[in-house]
């Protein structure tokens, strides 16, 4: 039985390119020789298998969700990253929606898997209180305008309600603004735990289904991407 440090990484706004940020950090981690779980726990649209260019897979998260398979008969290598994952479907409403409990069931087993991190992808704008005390933290992704800000300081607010430790990364910077990077840091209450930049590697990267880590390392993106991974080995 593990005890890795699992993040999830949410947004309450769709579009700020979470998958993305999700699939790379967990690559980088495993560029440092971390032993990582990607979860692609998107159950709205569950996409980062298909980011990676794992379209078939035999069992997915839904089965573990079902109680009909565990994740540690789940998970598919990818050597490419050096990580394992755990796919998605998105599928789940062909089924009664699955309960709480087995939801938590989930997540026992990914709090207790062994790896060293777990990173969850997630559906943007769920919020699940009751599945809290599975993971170490909440990575918040979110773009610079001010409706994906503005939703996201609300989400930051949810997540302090229940004690639930959050760090926020902004996504898709096209120009560094000192004085609002430090406005968005004096509301959420501490500092960005990242920028990372626009980069036209990253709408490449997806066309190619190869990770922007991968396909190019020295990019922009990717070069953020590592320093972000570098601050979670640090912690």
């Amino acid at each position: 039985m593990g005890n890795p440090y699992v993040i999830r990484v949410v947004s309450k706004k769709g579009g700020v390119g979470k998958t993305v940020v999700a699939i790379n950090l967990a690559i980088a981690l495993a560029s440092f020789g971390k032993k990582v779980l990607l979860d692609d726990g998107d159950v709205a649209n569950a996409s980062a298998s298909i980011h990676i260019g794992l379209r078939d897979s035999f069992y997915s998260s839904e089965e573990v969700l079902y109680s009909e398979q565990s994740v540690s008969k789940s998970v598919y290598r990818y050597d490419p990253g050096s990580i394992d994952i755990l796919p998605g479907t998105g599928y789940y409403s062909l089924r009664a929606p699955p309960t709480e409990e087995q939801i938590a069931s989930l997540g026992r087993q990914l709090s207790s898997a062994d790896y060293d991190f777990v990173v969850v992808d997630t559906s943007p704008g769920f919020f699940m209180p009751h599945i809290a005390k599975y993971y170490k933290e909440a990575l918040i992704v979110s773009t610079m305008d001010e409706p994906a800000i503005r939703s996201n300081m609300g989400l930051a607010k949810l997540y302090g309600g229940i004690s639930v430790k959050t760090n926020m990364a902004l996504n898709r910077v096209t120009k560094i603004d000192d004085r609002a990077v430090k406005d968005i840091e004096r509301e959420f209450g501490k500092g960005v735990i990242g920028i990372l930049p626009e980069d036209p590697v990253v709408p490449r990267s997806i066309d190619m289904h190869t990770p922007a880590f991968l396909l190019s390392g020295g990019s922009k993106f990717s070069m953020a991407i590592k320093e972000l991974a570098l601050r979670y080995l640090s912690a």
